[in-house]
């Protein structure tokens, strides 16, 4: 099922080879322990006010939202950045990153 999900999100924002790294990074992100692991990153969501959109996301009940990419910005593309160092090390522009 990952595997599917890679080859789409690369042939939808036409990353090639550049999926596969760019969804570890991500996972890699969500999951470090120094920023709180998926508590933490949900957290960021929540503090920057869309908590709703994270319920959907943990909930049974509710189709999940997909964030904006101005809100993916908002959350990933501050502190660390960690969009602009995704970008930097697979070669990618950070508006592909964000878009991906």
């Amino acid at each position: 099922m990952l595997d599917s999900l890679i080859r789409e999100i690369s042939a939808r924002w036409g990353l090639a080879d550049q999926g596969r790294p760019l969804v570890q990074m991500l996972v890699a992100y969500i999951n470090n322990p120094a920023t709180g692991g998926l508590s933490g990153f949900l957290e960021k969501f929540r503090k920057a006010g869309w908590g709703g959109m994270v319920n959907t996301w943990v909930s049974n009940d509710a189709i999940p939202e997909t964030p904006t990419t101005a809100q993916v910005e908002t959350v990933l593309g501050t502190g660390h950045d960690f969009l602009t160092q995704a970008g930097k090390r697979l070669g990618l522009t950070r508006d592909k990153v964000v878009a991906a």
